[in-house]
């Protein structure tokens, strides 16, 4: 095998050949040629390899793939973000011609999380990094790395402007990487947003200002939690008693009432709600709360909710019943 990687020209023309000798698709084959690859070569060496191996895999889409993000990942570490992003790009529209989901597919997202990562686009690393995680056995990952990752996966899910949904980070299993670590005031910060909860956001306040990006976002973090605790308390509202006064969305997001009006509409033109807001009675009547993948205490009340509907609903079939006998008297 270093032989055929350092002889191009031997492995080229016969590729397809080798493959077959050996019984291995063409994806495998190049994942096995690629690690001994990251091994024998240097830099320039790989970079001008997987070049040439490219041309002779075009009609093998996941080799393909392969060849691409394994060059992405060298010039990443070279620092040419340029070059990386018309990697990601052109990887990206091969990706949506195959069916399924494959090894090919947790190597790009390892690479376009990455390359997001390093030009700070929290929103694209967020959603990138979660579908990498969704790609691959957690088991296949060390410990180490994952807590790595969920600290990251947490601060780009906190900075992100457009990421109002923690659930989904919340329940993944990587996150149970931070415990016992210096690194769980992360995971706590987290519900704390989840929640809406601006008292344990204050509380944590002495850990997460030690964080450069988080400290330097803070005025940002404290309109996105005062966002989520509106979203909390509408949540938790039934839904016949929406109409909230400006005071208890005022106390509820420990802000002054005259600043309730421009909270509302903030999260009107973002999506997180639905409703209507009456300035005369200092009012506002919200119908609808952007869906969210519930924790576990969120699911138990709305499973109470269900529970007292079921109720009702029984409490109003057996009225009908016992109201029909007169109804028939009376026709």
């Amino acid at each position: 095998m270093p032989y055929l990687i350092r002889n191009t020209r031997f492995a080229h023309p016969h590729w397809k050949l080798l493959c077959k000798f050996f019984c291995l698709p063409v994806c495998l084959h190049m994942s096995c040629v690629i690690f001994v690859m990251w091994i024998i070569l240097g830099p320039d060496e790989k970079i001008e390899f997987l070049k040439n191996i490219k041309d002779k895999v075009k009609n093998e889409p996941d080799a393909t793939i392969l060849c691409m993000t394994s060059l992405g990942a060298i010039l990443l570490q070279q620092n040419l973000l340029d070059e990386v992003k018309v990697l990601v790009e052109e990887t990206s529209q091969l990706l949506e011609s195959l069916n399924g989901v494959s090894v090919v597919h947790a190597k790009f997202y390892e690479l376009s999380s990455s390359y997001n990562k390093a030009t700070s686009n929290f929103e694209a690393y967020y959603r990138d990094a979660l579908r990498y995680l969704g790609c691959v056995e957690i088991t296949s990952i060390a410990v180490a790395e994952q807590s790595e990752r969920a600290f990251h996966l947490s601060l780009a899910a906190l900075l992100a402007e457009s990421v109002y949904n923690f659930g989904e980070i919340l329940s993944h299993p990587v996150m149970d990487s931070l415990r016992g670590t210096e690194r769980t005031w992360m995971a706590k910060l987290l519900k704390a947003f989840n929640a809406g909860d601006l008292c344990q956001f204050e509380d944590l306040r002495p850990f997460w200002e030690q964080q450069p990006d988080l400290f330097k976002n803070q005025t940002m973090l404290l309109r996105k939690i005062r966002l989520l605790s509106l979203m909390e308390l509408i949540f938790r509202r039934h839904a016949h008693d929406r109409t909230i006064s400006f005071s208890d969305i005022a106390k509820g997001a420990s802000i002054d009432k005259i600043e309730v009006e421009q909270l509302v509409m903030k999260a009107l033109s973002l999506g997180l709600i639905k409703g209507s807001i009456d300035q005369v009675l200092e009012e506002a009547t919200l119908t609808w709360v952007q869906p969210r993948v519930l924790s576990l205490d969120q699911a138990n009340l709305l499973q109470s909710r269900v529970a007292e509907w079921s109720k009702d609903v029984k409490g109003i079939v057996n009225l009908m019943q016992s109201e029909i006998p007169e109804v028939a008297i009376h026709l």
